[in-house]
């Protein structure tokens, strides 16, 4: 047996990216369109509005603080996946 800690994952920078990354993804997810750790799919559209917010929140709040492409990489995110809800919750 071996006195060595096990390895983790490298753990990337906070950083305004990761942030709308996280959301996003968790969104897609209650979307159903990307599994959970386990493969399954499912969709729950309190939760994908919730977090589709979540990111409009973030978007008002940091209105003029950010860079050029942070602000246009969460305005672009936040219109795929409100079309993306919109067309789940048509269907």
């Amino acid at each position: 047996m071996s006195d060595a800690a096990p390895e983790t994952p490298e753990i990337p920078p906070a950083r305004f990216e990761i942030l709308v990354q996280l959301l996003s993804s968790q969104a897609l997810l209650a979307l159903g369109l990307i599994p959970d750790p386990q493969g399954n799919t499912e969709v729950r559209l309190p939760i994908a509005r919730h977090f589709i917010d979540l990111l409009a929140i973030l978007e008002t709040k940091t209105k003029g603080n950010l860079t050029g492409h942070e602000a246009q990489m969460i305005e672009r995110g936040l219109h795929e996946l409100r079309m993306l809800f919109l067309d789940k919750s048509q269907s």
